[in-house]
């Protein structure tokens, strides 16, 4: 088994709290109004510090790909995503269908 780094994992774990943040943001309405109290402007923090969640994931997945080697294998892995994508974008669109009766099939 190889040594886990727990620093990674502290750092994964803080960006998918700041995901949640963001999106808690969103279910609550912050992003559609103006915030011009101080509860908004508490939360305009808040925002500032959960917003850094895509970059701490970016900075992570860059990290631990930095010993990869660019070859043909490499850049077919991302048929395995693709064929995921339209899998769950036909699942989607047939539930669409069956359900509402709208949507192509």
């Amino acid at each position: 088994m190889k040594n886990r780094d727990v620093n990674l994992d502290i750092i994964r774990t803080v960006a998918i709290f700041n995901v949640i943040g963001v999106h808690y943001l969103s279910h609550i309405g912050y992003y559609e109004g103006p915030q011009v109290s101080v509860c908004g402007y508490i939360l305009a923090l808040f925002r500032a510090v959960f917003i850094t969640c895509v970059p701490l994931f970016l900075l992570l997945s860059g990290f631990l790909c930095n010993e990869k080697k660019l070859n043909l294998y490499y850049y077919l892995g991302i048929t395995r995503i693709i064929l995921t994508y339209f899998m769950a974008g036909a699942i989607c669109q047939g539930f669409k269908y069956a359900i509402t009766g709208e949507g192509t099939i």
